[in-house]
């Protein structure tokens, strides 16, 4: 057993921010909050942002009722657009972005008590968000129903004390999890299928979230029923066991996911759409091996295979993967 199973929930949490100070400590990154005589409240720690084992950013959040501020302090490498930040607070508001009224203008931010050149941009009258560039780093502040006179910023002095402020996780009873719902009978018959026709339009329904926020999409009360029911049907199907079936049908809605994100022809002919789904689900299953797509399915399983190889020879799989596919929606029907 993992010797953390021993361990009470507290003693884990301060396990845990003992690591987080170190990894503050050798980031070389300043911790930046609100200036206290205008912060709605005393910082807390948001989180890391991390990338090729270096720690790349640093959140911090001020919380107060329905007021939200972020503060991010990150070495500059040019990625995330400043827009991002405001999208993120509106997703998780439940907002549609193209609701609402979006300007961009210059503005200062003081840190550290002088006034730094940036930009500004605002969606609708309740969010916001500014950044500016000072020395190395990029300081980012966005914010919900808060609108100060003057954006200023300051050097988190005691890191000790807001890392000391982290919530312990309450010590309470497993809760219980919603009842799963049966499975409607129309789509009891073929498992497999209803269970991609799900994942299908729930990646949709994400991914239309991403792009323009709103409620956030929920998956129906009944998926891991339907889920069950395909691992059952797939044991039935292949005489696989259990925890392998459970594996192949995650490959298969994996692999139709993964088409759905990365292939505009997937997404927008239906027939192809169709035959690619067909053949993916005989393949999947064991049906019929010998089916035109299948030396994408091959490419697939090195994909799967070599999940955990350096990132440049897994992009150099996932585009031999796609490349394949390309080809035989290319090819027309055999």
């Amino acid at each position: 057993m993992e010797s953390d199973q021993f361990r009470t929930a507290g003693e884990m949490h301060a396990t845990q921010t003992g690591r987080i100070r170190r990894a503050l400590e050798g980031s070389g990154i300043g911790v930046v909050a609100m200036s206290a005589a205008i912060r709605p409240a005393e910082p807390l720690f948001g989180g890391l942002r991390r990338g090729n084992g270096a720690v790349l950013g640093v959140e911090v959040v001020h919380s107060a009722g329905d007021v939200q501020v972020v503060v991010e302090t990150a070495r500059w490498s040019g990625g995330r657009p400043l827009r991002w930040m405001v999208e993120r607070q509106l997703r998780r508001a439940g907002e549609r972005f193209s609701a609402l009224a979006w300007t961009e203008e210059d503005a200062a931010v003081v840190v550290d008590g002088v006034p730094v050149a940036g930009r500004m941009i605002r969606a609708g009258e309740r969010w916001w968000a500014a950044r500016c560039r000072a020395g190395e780093l990029e300081i980012s502040v966005g914010a919900q129903d808060w609108h100060p006179d003057v954006i200023a910023v300051e050097t988190v002095a005691d890191v000790a004390a807001m890392l000391d402020r982290r919530r312990a996780p309450a010590s309470s009873g497993a809760q219980e999890a919603p009842a799963a719902e049966p499975v409607p009978d129309r789509l009891s018959r073929e498992p497999h299928r209803a269970l991609v026709d799900m994942v299908l339009t729930a990646t949709q329904e994400h991914a239309d979230w991403l792009a323009d926020g709103g409620t956030l999409p929920d998956l129906p009360r009944y998926w891991s029923t339907l889920w069950r029911a395909a691992v059952q049907r797939h044991t039935e199907l292949t005489d696989e066991p259990e925890p392998v079936a459970r594996e192949s049908v995650r490959g298969i809605v994996d692999q139709l996911a993964g088409l759905h994100r990365n292939a505009a022809w997937f997404r927008e002919d239906r027939v192809l759409r169709e035959r690619a789904i067909a053949e993916t689900l005989l393949s999947g299953t064991g049906l019929r091996d010998a089916v035109p797509s299948r030396a994408a399915h091959l490419a697939w399983r090195r994909l799967q295979d070599g999940a955990d190889q350096r990132p440049q020879a897994h992009h150099a799989a996932h585009d031999d993967w796609l490349a394949a596919w390309t080809a035989w929606a290319g090819a027309g029907p055999v």
